[in-house]
């Protein structure tokens, strides 16, 4: 499982990678994620993100500048050993502007010898009035892989790999994105483990041909109130 895993995101990168002929954008990604588990069925997420521009490739700029940040709010129930439903919100503050998105998703967790397969399909609708409202499907594919191992237990290193596809509609207008994340996280305890990354963007597939790309250096602070198993 570990080698599949492996060969698909060797693949997905070798088809990322055939449209990086054009513009980049990097920068960091720093992300505060805190769950709360109301009981065995019900858990809430509070996630703060925030985005920073430092480096523009073709043409090579260094412009750091603050772009963005979002405040999301997400309850879960459980409704399989496996499976949870989601609905939240998230506010995006960009620009002098506020955005209002209303996210529903549906996830899967399969757990195989040492590796963690996780599946989420999702749809959102953003707001604002700058802009018409976005509609958005998203279906993303994680992998946590335990590096110590073949069961990811206290103070131990692991492998985050994964890979989103999002569909997006806006005024009649219809466009694909792809991300590929990588992610080595080290896991602390139950409650606190910490994620360092990267996190590839190439945008605009339909309309610019994927000339909208951006590589994000990210880091995520998890901690959780009660057991994380």
């Amino acid at each position: 499982m570990r080698r599949e895993l492996c060969w698909i995101l060797v693949f997905c990168s070798i088809g990322f990678a055939g449209k990086s002929q054009v513009t980049l954008e990097s920068g960091v990604l720093p992300v505060l994620n805190v769950n709360y588990k109301v009981n065995t069925n019900w858990r809430l997420n509070l996630k703060s993100e925030n985005r920073f521009a430092i480096w523009q490739v073709k043409p090579t700029a260094f412009s750091p500048a603050y772009e963005l940040s979002d405040l999301s709010v997400v309850v879960s129930r459980k409704v399989g050993v496996t499976s949870s439903a989601v609905g939240g919100y998230l506010l995006r503050y960009r620009s002098g502007e506020l955005y209002h998105r209303f996210i529903v998703q549906f996830s899967i967790v399969r757990k195989y010898r040492g590796i963690r397969l996780g599946h989420r399909v999702s749809m959102d609708h953003t707001l604002a009035s700058v802009e018409r409202s976005v509609f958005r499907l998203r279906y993303r594919l994680t992998g946590e892989i335990a590096l110590e191992g073949y069961e990811l237990d206290q103070k131990e290193w692991y492998l985050k790999p994964g890979i989103e596809f999002l569909q997006s509609l806006q005024a009649g207008g219809y466009d694909l994105e792809g991300r590929l994340t990588t992610n080595l996280g080290y896991y602390f305890s139950d409650s606190n483990k910490l994620e360092f990354g990267v996190d590839y963007r190439l945008g605009d597939w339909l309309t610019t041909g994927g000339q909208s790309q951006n590589l994000w250096i990210k880091l995520e602070w998890y901690y959780q109130f009660g057991k994380r198993k």
